[in-house]
């Protein structure tokens, strides 16, 4: 599970009136991102830890904490969470905020406050892709699926893009660049609510041909 954010530089805590956002794409200006961020991160880390006490019923020896100025991860038996800031690779004055959320135990086991563990919540499910991919015949599946059931497909083969929006509203994108299957649904869940959703429309697809 994952939630990219873009973010202004001069947003970020670290950032004084004195400051000047970086003017190039590089290590130095990716340095100072990460350099200015990072008190923020501790921060969030430190609440996940906390939460993840609190809600799972853990000790300090069951977790795994870590922090610096790229970024931080707390690891249980329940969850790995990972966040991470780069400067964006186009834009020098902006920052790419990566949270990544890995579940390690089936649905049923997390408890009905699991999403109030994470301060920020994610928005996507990301499925890798193994083996190759033919676009075409995506393509042609995906429309077949669109006459039958409805909904909207977009595609772009230079970019080796797939996005199709369900009438349930439920986005999702096909990257076979990156092999990746991208499921967001355009209403604002937290995590338990994003499995639910997601399996439950995945499903509704699956029963089809």
């Amino acid at each position: 599970m994952r939630k990219i954010k873009i973010e202004n530089v001069k947003r970020l805590s670290g950032f004084k009136s004195g400051h000047f956002p970086p003017t190039k794409v590089g290590s130095s200006g990716n340095s100072y991102i990460q350099s200015i961020s990072e008190n923020e991160i501790k921060d969030e880390i430190q609440e996940v830890y906390e939460n993840t006490k609190s809600i799972l019923n853990l000790k300090r020896r069951d977790i795994q904490k870590e922090s610096d100025a790229g970024g931080g991860s707390i690891e249980n038996s329940i969850f790995r969470y990972f966040i991470e800031i780069n400067q964006h690779d186009k834009n020098p004055a902006l920052a790419v905020i990566t949270r990544r959320l890995e579940i390690r135990v089936s649905r049923k086991e997390l408890p009905a406050d699991f999403n109030d563990i994470f301060p920020v919540q994610i928005n996507e499910i990301v499925i890798p892709i193994d083996g190759e991919v033919d676009f075409d015949d995506l393509v042609e599946k995906f429309e077949n699926l669109a006459d039958e059931v409805g909904g909207e497909l977009k595609e772009d083969d230079d970019k080796g893009i797939i996005v199709y929006r369900t009438t349930e509203n439920l986005t999702i994108t096909i990257s076979t660049e990156d092999k990746e299957m991208i499921i967001t649904p355009n209403v604002s869940l937290g995590c338990l609510q994003l499995i639910d959703y997601a399996a439950e429309g995945l499903k509704k697809l699956q029963d089809r041909n």
